[in-house]
């Protein structure tokens, strides 16, 4: 019976070539978490993380959230903690601006060519403002799980004084990052 119960995570193991992008790991192992399968969830994690673009520190963060989340729930104390620290520090890095600068418009010869490039890097900038919203909102949510689910596990363990850092730390990571 147990055998059965566990053909359908290894079925999906087996079958990760099927998943051709990150995102498709990490909704398939939250859907995973949402039926508490933590054990066959993290396997889809872990590759989730590998495939993501080391730049994508939000979605990063998410990902490590999730996998200290799977730890705590089958009581890897030291695993979960690591990943819940892992969390903060990609919550806590800096979005990389780079990928939204393009060259000026200055070189362009002709007006027309020179119009059309700067209504181009307008809407990169218009862009970049909504991705930095969004990213802010998904910080935010991360940051809200992290306290509440490192900071249970704390308590839990009868960590109060870690767990009174952790708040203070994301109070101020908070306020730097969410401002």
């Amino acid at each position: 019976m147990a055998d059965e119960q566990a053909q359908p995570g290894r079925k999906l193991m087996d079958n990760l070539e099927k998943f051709t992008a990150w995102s498709e790991c990490y909704f398939e192992a939250v859907g995973l978490i949402n039926n508490q399968e933590y054990a066959e969830a993290i396997p889809l994690l872990v590759e989730a993380e590998q495939r993501i673009d080391a730049n994508k520190t939000v979605q990063r963060a998410q990902i490590a959230e999730r996998m200290g989340y799977c730890f705590h729930q089958l009581a890897k104390f030291g695993e979960a903690e690591r990943d819940y620290g892992q969390a903060l520090v990609f919550a806590a890095t800096p979005l990389d601006e780079q990928m939204f600068e393009v060259r000026g418009a200055e070189h362009l010869e002709s007006a027309e060519e020179r119009k059309a490039a700067e209504n181009v890097q307008a809407e990169i900038y218009k862009q970049r403002d909504k991705s930095r919203e969004h990213n802010k909102q998904v910080i935010a949510v991360v940051l809200d799980m992290v306290e509440r689910n490192f900071g249970s596990m704390l308590t839990d363990l009868g960590r109060d004084a870690d767990r009174d850092a952790l708040a203070s730390r994301l109070a101020d990571l908070r306020a730097e990052l969410l401002q």
